[in-house]
């Protein structure tokens, strides 16, 4: 692996986010993952508007119920 590829895997620039990003979704359509589109939609408007990760993460934790959360761990 390159050295330019493998600092994308820790790099914080908003490109390199966006690949890791990517590279997830393909991964779990690989292993037959769908998306929740309603999910997908607020999360990406939470996105567009500069949501932080911390309150993208509590809106997620809050969306899926406890004994999904758990179950997937």
């Amino acid at each position: 692996m390159s050295e330019q590829t493998t600092s994308r895997f820790t790099s914080q620039k908003p490109e390199d986010i966006e690949w890791r990003v990517n590279v997830a979704r393909v991964d779990a359509a690989i292993e037959g993952m769908v998306r929740d589109p309603i999910l997908a939609a607020h999360m990406d408007r939470m996105r567009a508007a500069g949501a932080t990760t911390e309150e993208r993460l509590k809106f997620v934790s809050e969306y899926f119920p406890n004994d999904v959360m758990s179950a997937a761990e």
